[in-house]
Order: structure tokens, then C-alpha cells, then sequence
């Protein structure tokens, strides 16, 4: 495939984009707006640089209905769909990952991954307690001043639950947990930035 065809046009900028960073729609049988994240459903396409605040304006500024030359049926609601279907993109990396054997629970675990340096994503549980989170942060910052992570430090991510990391782990109590260096880890970070980008 030719880069060429690997770019469309944002419907709300005009501007060409790689596909990659950008969000696919089609319509429904309903003649509603479908978002297809994997880029894969049939029918004509338009795309949407990929931001929330794009798609609102294309919400808006009818553009939808423009792009797919006919009367469509779409509202705001799917903003949180879209958000939705991303953050569970990232639930999902992170269940691979952790069939991948990539995956590291538990505070006293995850706090000394983090103090020697081989931490390459880190999540915390939304609706877990400030104090592990700090000294968990704690951790990554002294083995930066020792040192390591001398290209960064690792994201973190926390929009997730701890029932939500628990279905996506296939256990409990899920609140720390810590992934090491591999190709599903790689994959999760990319998820982890599409999500972000989008609600940025």
C-alpha cells in the first residue's frame, strides 16, 4: 500500500492525514453515524482528525451530512461512545499483554519494577488511593536521579476502574499494575495515545 493511500482528508480541517491518526465513520442501517474504529466496516467513509473537539465541530457544522451527501443521524452522544470504544481499545491491549506475560500486579511488585528501572507503562486504578500512586511516583523518580529512565518516564495511565482493570487482567483488587518491555506493550502505549489525543 502506497502512502498515498494510507491518507484521507479530515472532513473539519481539510487537511490530508495519515489514517492512523484519524477516525473512520460510516452510516447504519438506520442512517446513522457509525464510528469504525478499526477502519474496517463497508460502505463510504468519511474521516475525522482523531479529537474530540473535531468531531463536535463536524457534529455542528453538519459536515457528516456533507461528507456523505445525504441526511444522517447523528448527535452528540457519540463523543462518550467514541471515548468508550477507545478506552476499551486500551482495556483490551492490556488483556493481551497480559497473556503476553508482560504484566506486573500488586503495589510491592509494581514499586520495585519501578525502582529498577524496568517499568514501561504504569496504571493506576481511577478509583484507588493517592498514597500508593505517590509512592509508586516516588519510586520512578528516584531511579530517574539514579540514572534510569534516562529517555523518560514511562506513561501512566488512569482512566480506568479497578473492576475495569480487574475484567481486562482476569483478577481482583486490580489498583497498581505495571507492564514490561514487548510488542503487546508497544501496542498499548499507541492505544494509551490514541485515547489521549482524542480527549485532549
Amino acid at each position: 500500500m502506497t502512502k498515498k493511500e494510507k491518507t484521507r482528508t479530515c472532513i473539519v480541517t481539510r487537511k490530508a492525514m495519515n489514517c492512523d491518526e484519524m477516525i473512520r465513520f460510516v452510516v447504519g442501517p438506520q442512517d446513522e453515524v457509525v464510528a469504525d474504529l478499526k477502519q474496517k466496516l463497508p460502505g463510504r467513509g468519511v474521516w475525522v482528525i482523531n479529537s474530540r473537539q473535531a468531531v463536535q465541530s463536524a457534529i455542528e457544522r453538519k459536515l457528516f451530512a456533507a461528507g456523505f451527501k445525504k441526511k444522517v443521524n447523528v448527535t452528540v452522544e457519540i463523543l462518550a461512545v467514541i471515548e468508550g470504544l477507545l478506552l476499551a481499545k486500551v482495556a483490551h491491549g492490556l488483556s493481551m499483554a497480559k497473556k503476553s506475560g508482560l504484566v506486573i500486579t500488586g503495589f510491592a511488585k509494581v514499586s520495585a519494577l519501578a525502582r529498577n528501572g524496568d517499568t514501561k507503562i504504569l496504571f493506576h486504578a481511577s478509583d484507588g488511593r493517592d498514597d500508593g500512586v505517590g509512592k509508586i511516583k516516588s519510586a520512578l523518580v528516584a531511579c530517574q536521579s539514579n540514572g534510569g529512565y534516562n529517555k523518560g518516564l514511562p506513561p501512566i495511565f488512569n482512566a480506568l476502574s479497578s473492576s475495569q482493570l480487574d475484567v481486562a487482567l482476569g483478577m481482583s483488587n486490580s489498583v497498581h499494575v505495571a507492564l514490561i518491555q514487548g510488542g503487546a506493550t508497544r501496542s498499548v502505549k499507541k492505544q494509551i495515545s490514541r485515547f489521549e489525543t482524542y480527549c485532549a
